[in-house]
């Protein structure tokens, strides 16, 4: 669930208001000015990421934004978690031959915000 959080999160992007003056990507801002916080950059980062846009489900350390941090952390992501992972389990448990359709384009479907998929088609044995 981690791998997939970092790869592809579900919220894309978040804001922020600026307390006091500062620089960021050597960009200067001012105190009470907004900013765009793009999570889904923040987790292909290379900096922090070794190949960060690799999925890579066993990777060591799959830190992610996707909840946010500080403050600003989500309160329902234990809950989140619990459900994606006997979401996913609870799939392959019962279609343990589940694939995804080789035939078909897996496309994205972003709106401000929000990131998901456009549909995911798989085949069922």
């Amino acid at each position: 669930v981690e791998e997939m959080l970092r790869y592809d999160p579900p919220v894309a992007q978040g804001g922020r208001l600026t307390l006091e003056p500062m620089e960021v990507g050597g960009v200067k801002v001012g105190a009470g000015q907004s900013l765009s916080v793009s999570l889904l950059a923040a987790g292909h980062d290379p900096a922090v990421h070794r190949e960060p846009h690799r999925f890579d489900i066993e990777r060591a350390d799959p830190s992610h934004l996707a909840f946010g941090g500080g403050a600003h952390f989500c309160l329902g992501a234990p809950l989140a978690r619990a459900e994606a992972q006997i979401a996913i389990a609870t799939l392959l448990r019962r279609f343990p031959d589940l694939s995804l359709d080789p035939a078909a384009r897996v496309e994205h479907k972003r709106i401000p915000v929000f990131n998901g998929l456009a549909e995911l088609r798989v085949k069922v044995r």
